[in-house]
Order: C-alpha cells, then sequence, then structure tokens
C-alpha cells in the first residue's frame, strides 16, 4: 500500500494483440475493481496509475474491452452491491458508504437514477 492507502502498481494486466487492439485482462481488472468497491478514490486515474497505462489510452481499451466507459462500469458494479447489501437489511447510509459513496444523498440520487426506486423503497420491498 502506498501512503494514500491505495494499492501499489502491480504487474502489467495487458496482452498485445497482433494487430494492434489491446485485450485487457477482463479478470483481473474486474477482481481489481469489485476489492476496491467501497473506496471512494477509485476511479479511472487509479486504475491507469494500478496498470501503469496512460490515463486516456485506458479509457479507450477499457470501453472497446467491456462495452461501456470506466464510470458506467463501476456504477453498474456499485449499483449491484448495494442492492445485495439492501436486500441483506443493511441500512441504507451505510450501504453507501460500502459501495463508495462519501454523501449518502449521492447515493440515493444515484440509485434512483440506475435501479428505478429510491434505495429506501427498494429496500422496504426485499423485506416484506
Amino acid at each position: 500500500m502506498t501512503f494514500s492507502g491505495r494499492p501499489e502498481p502491480s504487474a502489467r494486466v495487458f496482452r498485445r494483440k497482433k494487430r494492434g487492439g489491446v485485450d485487457l485482462d477482463r479478470e483481473k481488472i474486474s477482481a481489481y475493481i469489485e476489492e476496491n468497491l467501497g473506496n471512494a478514490w477509485l476511479n479511472l486515474s487509479v486504475l491507469a496509475e494500478w496498470l501503469e497505462e496512460p490515463e486516456r489510452k485506458l479509457y479507450n481499451d477499457f470501453k472497446l474491452c467491456f462495452g461501456m466507459s470506466f464510470s458506467s462500469y463501476l456504477e453498474q458494479r456499485r449499483m449491484a452491491r448495494a442492492c445485495e447489501l439492501l436486500k441483506d437489511g443493511v441500512a441504507v447510509k451505510e450501504t453507501a458508504e460500502k459501495v463508495g459513496y462519501c454523501s449518502d444523498y449521492s447515493f440515493r440520487r444515484a440509485f434512483k437514477r440506475v435501479v428505478g426506486i429510491p434505495p429506501s423503497d427498494f429496500r422496504k420491498m426485499q423485506t416484506v
């Protein structure tokens, strides 16, 4: 770990294709994201640092490999994890913290935009 609490860069997670394209190691990147979902500092810049790749290049390669932008992927994963936690009866504010949101207000807004209902309503529906 570095002083900032961020993991130190690891071995390259890229495999070069013969035709000039890039094949990201989806499993390693997905695992890294899953391990760090609860960290509010997780963003494309941090991932680029971990992979030791230029951020702009990673932006394009990530989109090609995962079929969506890093931010969209991260939000989807955070919301999926949030749904799991809410189904388990975890409070909304605690869920927001556990999936990397600094404010439960921003979490509530994002959850409603992605899932379609407020997290408190989602949680109530699970416990009925």
